[in-house]
C-alpha cells in the first residue's frame, strides 16, 4: 500500500481520463464529488478486495451516465421555438442540458423583452429595454449602450 501511495500520481489520473470535464473542476469538487460517490458503493468496514470492487462499481456507474448523457446529446433534439439564428446555433454548441437553459433566456429575452425608447448623446445610441417578468409583472428598464462607430455595446 505505501508503494502504491507513493506513486498515486501515476494511477489516480488513469482512472480519470475518461471525463473529459474533469479537469476544469478544482480538485476540492472533485475529491468531494468522488467521495460522495464512493460513499453510496462502500462503507468504512470494507477490505481491500471490497473496497476494489466498489470502487469499479462506482466508476462503472459514473461512466454509463456519462455515456447516457453523451448519446441524448448526440442523439435527441429538443424542439427549437425560436427562429432566431442565435437559438439554431446554440444547439449546435451546447449540451442538451446547458442548450435548455440557453434557449429559455433567449424565449425570455425574445417573448418579454422590448426596446422602449432610442435616444443618441455623444456619438452614442442608447436604447431603453423594457423587461417583464410574468410571474409578477414587474417591468424593468434597462438601458444599452451601443456606440455605432466601432459596434460595442455597454
Amino acid at each position: 500500500m505505501k508503494d502504491m501511495f507513493a506513486i498515486r500520481d501515476s494511477w489516480v489520473p488513469a482512472y480519470f481520463r475518461e471525463l473529459p470535464m474533469c479537469c476544469l473542476m478544482k480538485t476540492t469538487s472533485r475529491s468531494e464529488s468522488s467521495n460522495s460517490q464512493f460513499k453510496v458503493y462502500s462503507s468504512h468496514g470494507n477490505n481491500l478486495v471490497q473496497f476494489m470492487n466498489c470502487f469499479e462499481m462506482t466508476l462503472n456507474a459514473q461512466r454509463h451516465v456519462q455515456r447516457e448523457l453523451h448519446n441524448d446529446t448526440t442523439t435527441k433534439r429538443p424542439p427549437i421555438e425560436t427562429r432566431l439564428p442565435i437559438e439554431r446555433h446554440a444547439f449546435y454548441v451546447y449540451t442538451i442540458t446547458i442548450f435548455k437553459e440557453v434557449q429559455k433566456e433567449i424565449t425570455k429575452g425574445l417573448y418579454h423583452c422590448a426596446r422602449s425608447g432610442l435616444e443618441t448623446k455623444d456619438g452614442l445610441n442608447i436604447h431603453y429595454i423594457n423587461h417583464k417578468d410574468k410571474r409578477n409583472g414587474f417591468v424593468g428598464e434597462f438601458k444599452v449602450c451601443h456606440n455605432p462607430n466601432d459596434d460595442t455595446f455597454s
